[in-house]
């Protein structure tokens, strides 16, 4: 499935915005919430529903490509 969103990686030992840790694996970045946050997907999973997090922006690394 291809996309149009910036690609990024989390940092090692990212929470989201509930506490708890992210998985370490590329996400395309949603937005930056008005309140902060970035929301984060990820659509590599098996039973093809997106994975979407909330998550600190300075926790993320562009990824080029």
């Amino acid at each position: 499935m291809q996309n149009p969103h910036h690609l990024v990686q989390v940092q090692p030992e990212t929470r989201n915005h509930q506490g708890f840790f992210i998985a370490e694996e590329t996400f395309f970045l949603v937005e930056e919430t008005p309140s902060g946050w970035a929301r984060i997907c990820s659509d590599a999973h098996s039973d093809g529903y997106a994975r979407c997090h909330l998550v600190n922006p300075d926790d993320l690394k562009s990824l080029k490509g």
